[in-house]
């Protein structure tokens, strides 16, 4: 889909923002187990949505999902899938990251 945005002029990779959202897992986990392990897990079982999207066109170029409980030991991962996209895309130039992923070691990896 990125490379049919590209071919049309939608998408040239350069600024990209990346973030994630936070969703509680809902899907019947009290009926295999008991109540009180269902309570005790409840606050683990939610999941960490990572999405890289360019600045300009507003596409989603990126995204896993892990279960992390905070982003900063995500923005690696992140980086990472951003290089696994085909170079007809174009290079990442830029990038922005809100201060849940702010670390010494992500602003030398982003660097």
């Amino acid at each position: 889909m990125l490379m049919v945005a590209a071919e049309m002029g939608l998408l040239e990779l350069g600024d990209v923002a990346i973030d994630g959202s936070k969703f509680k897992a809902n899907a019947s986990k009290h009926k295999v187990m008991s109540w009180g392990r269902a309570c005790a897990l409840e606050d683990q079982q939610a999941w960490n949505v990572q999405s890289a999207v360019d600045m300009d066109s507003h596409l989603i170029v990126g995204g896993y999902i892990c279960q992390a409980t905070n982003d900063k030991q995500q923005l690696t991962p992140a980086l990472d899938a951003l290089k696994t996209l085909p170079e007809q895309l174009g290079d990442l130039k830029r990038m922005t990251a809100d201060n849940g992923y702010y670390s010494t070691g992500n602003i030398d990896e982003a660097a």
